[in-house]
């Protein structure tokens, strides 16, 4: 019945389109449909439909949640207990606005969207600032007695701070270790599909730890070493990153965050 609807609406070439993700032919069923003859036009149309999308979708989490407080307040109530002050709530327009904007962005982050935060890491990895900060913390686990964990646990910190974070934020994810691991999900789910975004993260993984080639032992070398030299390479690959799981607290692991 729904399919007969669809096809006397003349929405049938569209559900195929969704059905076979076929995008090309549902921007043309778009097209055909609102009468439009440049696609380009369909622009605001789509931008309409992901905030109104976007906006449903959190009016449905905040009727969720107010169902949730009437349960504990009829729980507090029926047990005597004195229920919190609601916290202030400030500028509520300006962090809703900001709150979508950062959700539309990740409504549309896509395989390029991710090879190009990859492509941003990359390049922030292979900076002289995170190289002088990555030769300064191995100079302070000289002589600190530090575990292999505990440095894995400095190493997450840094890079949150001075690359992660600030990339999080510009692609829409909050730049914290929230945020990192919402991002690592997003690429590992990416990577099964995309053998591009797949081998660029590993090389980012190898790239981190490449900057840390003391990381086992409590010797700092003399001089820097460059990322690229193969004999680092070698050590990473075979000592390191064989040895690390997945996941969990080493944030790092994926792409340092």
């Amino acid at each position: 019945l729904a399919g007969s609807i669809m096809d006397l609406l003349g929405l049938e070439p569209l559900r195929h389109a969704h059905m076979a993700e076929d995008y090309g032919a549902a921007t043309t069923a778009l097209c055909d449909g609102l009468g439009i003859s440049n696609s380009i036009e369909l622009l605001p149309f789509l931008r309409g439909v992901l905030a109104e999308v976007i906006k449903q979708e959190e009016l449905a989490n905040a009727s969720r949640e107010a169902a949730r407080a009437r349960k504990g307040s009829a729980f507090s109530s029926y047990h005597g207990l004195q229920e919190e002050s609601p916290s202030p709530a400030g500028d509520d327009a300006l962090e809703a606005a900001g709150k979508r904007w950062r959700r539309t962005l990740r409504a549309i982050f896509n395989a390029e969207a991710a090879t190009a935060l990859l492509s941003d890491l990359a390049m922030m990895y292979r900076s002289d600032d995170f190289k002088r900060s990555a030769r300064s913390l191995s100079a302070r686990w000289h002589g600190s007695g530090k575990r292999y964990a505990e440095k894995m646990g400095d190493i997450e910190d840094l890079c949150l701070r001075e690359v992660m974070g600030p990339v999080l934020a510009r692609y829409g994810f909050s730049a914290d270790k929230k945020g990192s691991a919402e991002l690592r999900a997003v690429i590992a789910d990416l990577s099964t599909a995309n053998k591009a975004i797949k081998e660029k993260n590993t090389e980012i993984q190898r790239l981190v730890l490449a900057h840390f080639p003391n990381l086992k032992g409590d010797s700092v070398a003399a001089t820097s070493t460059s990322p690229e030299e193969d004999e680092v390479q070698d050590f990473i690959e075979e000592e390191i990153v064989d040895q690390v799981p997945m996941g969990g607290e080493n944030c790092w692991r994926s792409w340092g965050g």
